[in-house]
C-alpha cells in the first residue's frame, strides 16, 4: 500500500466517524422533539382529566402546568449538552481531518486529544454554537408557551 492510498484509507475512516457523529445528533433531535411532544400530549391529557369536576385529585391546574414545564425543560438541557458533546466530537474530528490531509504519511492515528486546547473546539462553544442554539431555544420556546395559551383558555 502506497502513501497516498494510506492517507485516503485513513481520511475514509475519519469520514466514517464524522457521519456517526452527525447521524447521532441528528437522532438527538428526532429524540428530543419526541420527548417534548409526547410530554406535551400527556399534560393535556392529564388537563382534561383533572378539570372534570367528580376526580378526588386535587384541581391545581397552574402547579401540574409548571410541574411539566420544568421536567421537560431539564430533559432538553440534558438533551442539549448531549448534542452539543457530539458536536464538539465531529469539529475535533474535522480538524483531525484537514491534519491528516495535508500530511504526506500517516500512522492511522485517530486520537483527537491533541485538538482539545483550541480556543473553537471547547464544549462551551459546541453547546452555544448557533445551529444548536436556535433548535433548542425553539423547542424551549414551545415549551413555556404552549402552557400560557392553556392557562389563558
Amino acid at each position: 500500500m502506497t502513501e497516498d492510498e494510506k492517507i485516503i484509507r485513513h481520511l475514509e475512516m475519519i469520514q466514517g466517524i464524522i457521519s456517526q457523529l452527525e447521524r447521532n445528533s441528528f437522532l438527538l433531535k428526532l429524540g428530543s422533539i419526541a420527548v417534548v411532544i409526547t410530554g406535551k400530549l400527556i399534560s393535556v391529557f392529564l388537563l382534561y382529566i383533572f378539570s372534570h369536576k367528580d376526580t378526588y385529585v386535587s384541581n391545581d391546574i397552574s402547579t401540574m402546568l409548571m410541574l411539566d414545564v420544568i421536567i421537560l425543560l431539564f430533559i432538553i438541557l440534558g438533551f442539549w449538552i448531549l448534542d452539543g458533546f457530539y458536536l464538539r466530537r465531529e469539529i475535533l474530528y474535522r480538524i483531525h481531518y484537514d491534519t491528516i490531509r495535508k500530511q504526506t504519511d500517516t500512522d492511522f492515528n485517530m486520537d483527537v486529544i491533541t485538538y482539545y486546547s483550541m480556543p473553537y473546539s471547547k464544549l462551551k462553544s459546541a453547546i452555544f454554537s448557533g445551529r444548536l442554539t436556535i433548535f433548542y431555544v425553539i423547542e424551549i420556546g414551545f415549551v413555556l408557551f404552549l402552557p400560557i395559551i392553556v392557562l389563558i383558555f
